[in-house]
């Protein structure tokens, strides 16, 4: 956990359980249901403050950057298994986010399909908090 005066940023990963792992059959009812049941109330018990970013894709824009990403020698390495099933998952993970957006504290969407425009939303919704 950050210390005072210190920012960390934590990727998706934190919500793994929620979302990529229930989607895929990675946990258990249980263990998605626990999770659920119990993240909101830990995090409120810490001392210091969540901000949760969500970066929005649109199913096109997925698929898009997907293909890209199999053919680009830069990025073709990153391509795995996982990524072609995400595409065929997109409306049951929408699902699965919008459960853990209405229920896991306040989420702030930010549009990520033009890259520029969404890098500048993130800093500006990221000082905007920090300014709170």
């Amino acid at each position: 956990m950050p210390v005072e005066n210190q920012i960390v940023f934590y990727d998706r990963s934190w919500y793994s359980r929620a979302m990529v792992q229930k989607l895929n059959g990675w946990c258990t009812d249980k263990q998605y249901e626990d999770f659920m049941g119990e993240v909101l109330t830990w995090e409120q018990k810490q001392p210091v403050k969540f901000v949760k970013l969500w970066l929005s894709i649109s199913e096109e824009e997925q698929a898009i950057r997907i293909g890209n990403r199999q053919i680009s020698p830069l990025t073709k390495w990153k391509f795995s298994p996982n990524d072609a099933l995400a595409l065929s998952k997109y409306d049951q993970m929408t699902i699965l986010k919008e459960r853990v957006f209405t229920t896991l504290g306040e989420w702030h969407s930010i549009d990520y399909n033009d890259k520029k425009t969404g890098r500048l939303a993130l800093i500006t919704k990221i000082v905007e908090e920090l300014n709170k």
